[in-house]
Parts: structure tokens; C-alpha cells; sequence
């Protein structure tokens, strides 16, 4: 939902289009030089889930958490100095605001609420029946004249009685605007109800764009400021560190070829014990103690391949998972 605010203080206004973020708190900060105020202000804005709220903070007081939506009127007091403010919520356009350009000579444009204005026009019920005037004098000069009792604005300054016009100057009545263009005005089109009568559309000149409002762009990132894009995360994502390689320990040879030998060690010591014994008694050595000595060997040697074999094998599993 794209929304734009207008605080509007006693000698000025302020618009502020809400940012396209989402799921996060916005302070929109005010300068002192534009509030009238002492000091410079900000209103507690935040938005979850797509929707806007805005909330009392230590400057600024006026009940409780607000719904933010389009035609709301919210009356605010500066806690410290008691001073009020109007915060005025519109809908925004989707894309961009979107101005038609009319003719004007001499002559004098009405602005009010009522009918019979030229621009008929009401927001609030702040605008005055006949709330200002654009007049051009026989000298050429153009002037606007407030008559209402909210105010009209030039530029974002609130306009006392009468004030001169200058090419390319932006006439404010609570969301409504007139952009003085010398010998044609540019009106745009609130989201309130907006009447025009009696004035004639101006004719594109060559290089003009009459219509600019984007239908065949679909691009939603480029676009006229106000540039209405959620803005990307920029939260810090902490990401772990990868685990160490785990390194695995490789057994001394000594205790892979030593469960081996545990049971030719014994054959071989009996079978050694057996032709001592048999020489120191006086018998010859028969064939059945050499036997002995041959299984205790050939044991022996079996049992120290295997052992090899299963060392080599250990050395390759390990540089394939290396690897």
C-alpha cells in the first residue's frame, strides 16, 4: 500500500512519502526551518506485514497507535511546547503523480469546495468554500490569493493574503497542486474527488510527453522518484565457520601387526622348548617338532601381510576423502 503524509504546521506544510520497506521502524525527521518549531521533530513510523502505523514518541503526542490508511486526519501536540500540527494521510499513486496541463491567460482560476470553482476540490473538510484564487493582471503578472481560513501553501510556505508567482512554483491545498507554468497551469489528480470546469486542456508541445503515466513499463525497479521499491534486507547474517578436517590418527605399525603374532609367539616358544628338551635327554628332533617351528612361521608371515594390506588400504580411504 503506497501512502504519502502531509504534516501541515501553522505557517507551512511537509509531504513525506512513505518508503517502500516493509517489517521495520521509520523515523521521518522534520528540520526545525520547515516545522517553525524550536527544534527539529520526527514522527515514529513502522510497518509489519504491509501496513503502516504510526505511534506517540517523546516529541510528539496524540493517543494511541494509529492504522495508517488513506483519508485520515490525525490532530498532533508537541509535548514540550503544546504547539499542534495536522497530519494528513493519502493514498499514493502506484506509480507516479500525474499532472494535466490547462491553459491560462488572464483571467482568475477559483479554488474551493463549492461547485462553481474552477477547481472544485475538498479534503477533510479543510478546504474553504472559496479557498484561493490564480489571477493574472493586464501587466501580466500572475498572482495567487488566499481567502480561507486553513491556509493555502506556495512551495510548502503558507501564503499571507497575496503572493506573486514565479514560473515553475507549486501552488499546495491539502494534497491538491498547481505548478505555475507562465501561460499554463498543471493540476494533479488527488485521491479525493477533484473537479475541473470551465478551463481548457493545453495541447502537448513538441517534446512534451502528454501523457507520461507508465502502462507498457513493467520494470519495478527503475521508475520516477518518488521511487516507491522495497529496499533490500541489509541485516547482518552471521555464517558459521566450516568445521575442521577431521584428521584421523593412524595407528603405530607395531600395534596393527601385533595381534598377529599373539598366538605364533606361543607356538613358536613351544616348539623351541620341545627340541631342547629332546636334545638334552638324548633324542633326535623328529619331524613333528619342525613342523611346529614351519606353522609357527608361515602363521607369522600370513598374519604380518594382512596387516600390511590392511595399512595400505587405510592410506588410501584417507587421500580419497582428502580429496
Amino acid at each position: 500500500m503506497n501512502l504519502v503524509i502531509s504534516v501541515h504546521f501553522r505557517r507551512s506544510y511537509y509531504e513525506y512519502f512513505l518508503p517502500g520497506e516493509n517489517n521495520r521502524a521509520v523515523e521521518a525527521e522534520i528540520p526545525a526551518d520547515v516545522s517553525g518549531f524550536s527544534a527539529s521533530m520526527s514522527l515514529s513510523l513502522e510497518v509489519w506485514e504491509g501496513k503502516w502505523y504510526m505511534s506517540e514518541n517523546d516529541m510528539v503526542r496524540f493517543g494511541q497507535r494509529v492504522d495508517l490508511r488513506g483519508g485520515m486526519r490525525i490532530d498532533c501536540t508537541v509535548r514540550n511546547s503544546g504547539e499542534k500540527f495536522v497530519v494528513i494521510v493519502e493514498d499514493a499513486p502506484a506509480d507516479f503523480m500525474v499532472f494535466q496541463k490547462y491553459a491560462f491567460g488572464y483571467g482568475r482560476v477559483t479554488v474551493g469546495r463549492l461547485p462553481d470553482n474552477n477547481i472544485c476540490f475538498n479534503i477533510q473538510k479543510l478546504v474553504s468554500g472559496y479557498h484561493a484564487a490564480l489571477e493574472r493582471g493586464a501587466d501580466g503578472a500572475c498572482y495567487v490569493i488566499d481567502s480561507s481560513q486553513n491556509g493555502t501553501f506556495v512551495n510548502g510556505r503558507r501564503v499571507d493574503g497575496r503572493r506573486e508567482l514565479r514560473f515553475g512554483d507549486t501552488v499546495g491545498i491539502f494534497g491538491l497542486k498547481i505548478v505555475f507554468l507562465g501561460d499554463a497551469i498543471a493540476v494533479n489528480r488527488p485521491a479525493e474527488d477533484c473537479a475541473v470546469n470551465g478551463l481548457t486542456a493545453a495541447a502537448a508541445q513538441p517534446g512534451e510527453m502528454a501523457d507520461t503515466r507508465v502502462g507498457a513499463y513493467a520494470d519495478e525497479y527503475y521508475m520516477r522518484s518518488p521511487r516507491l521499491v522495497e529496499r533490500l534486507d541489509d541485516e547482518e547474517i552471521e555464517i558459521e565457520a566450516p568445521p575442521n578436517v577431521n584428521k584421523s590418527r593412524r595407528q603405530p605399525l607395531i600395534f596393527t601387526i601385533g595381534p598377529s603374532m599373539t598366538m605364533v609367539i606361543p607356538m613358536a616358544a613351544g616348539a623351541l622348548f620341545t627340541m631342547l628338551a629332546a636334545r638334552q635327554s638324548g633324542q633326535s628332533s623328529g619331524a613333528f617338532m619342525f613342523m611346529g617351528i614351519i606353522t609357527s612361521v608361515t602363521a607369522a608371515v600370513i598374519g604380518i601381510f594382512w596387516a600390511l594390506m590392511n595399512v595400505r588400504y587405510q592410506k588410501k580411504t584417507e587421500a580419497a576423502e582428502a580429496a
